[in-house]
């Protein structure tokens, strides 16, 4: 009788479980990810020696913190980093709303590239960006676009239906058991 019940038990666990949260692949969180995109099809080849950005009305929380980092990658497509990617770290011993910094060494554009996009990927804090440039030697200064990035949505996965299944299968089989007792 105690194996009847219990296993009565786990099977509505089971199913119970797979109702209230489904199955789903990780999700990506690209709150802290922001990218520009610079046009670069009148420039042929460059190097840039330098990059900027502003916070969009930041303060308090808002801020880029002491000691946090971010990651940007430069690439030929959205997301990627086939160009160049650099990590700044905020050294001052307060927060700050936007920095200008340069680049060691220096990011080279071949001059086949018409666009370049730059992500900012903040490690520790999110940061709200609105304004981002960079700059070279002949060039000057560009200012990117802002691109909205994609946030990836859950990706049901077929596991939530097997599992839903098998709990099914156990209620019937242990109906079963009992039906034969």
């Amino acid at each position: 009788m105690t194996f009847k019940l219990s296993g009565l038990a786990a099977a509505a666990f089971v199913i119970v479980a797979s109702l209230i949260s489904p199955a789903s692949a990780a999700t990506v969180d690209a709150s802290n990810d922001v990218t520009f995109q610079f046009d670069l099809s009148g420039v042929g080849d460059a190097s840039f020696s330098s990059f900027g950005y502003n916070c969009n009305g930041c303060s308090g929380e808002g801020l880029f913190e002491s000691g946090a980092s971010v990651q940007i990658d430069f690439g030929t497509t959205l997301g990627a980093s086939d160009i160049g990617s650099r990590t700044f770290t905020n050294p001052f011993n307060f927060a700050i709303s936007n920095v200008g910094s340069g680049l060691s060494p220096q990011i080279e554009v071949a001059g086949s590239v018409e666009t370049l996009f730059m992500t900012f990927r903040f490690v520790d804090d999110a940061f709200d960006i609105f304004n981002a440039s960079i700059s070279g030697g002949g060039i000057g200064t560009l200012n990117g676009g802002l691109v909205e990035n994609p946030v990836p949505s859950p990706v049901p996965l077929p596991a939530g239906f097997l599992l839903m299944a098998s709990a099914i299968g156990g209620l019937a089989f242990v109906k079963r058991k009992q039906a034969s007792a």
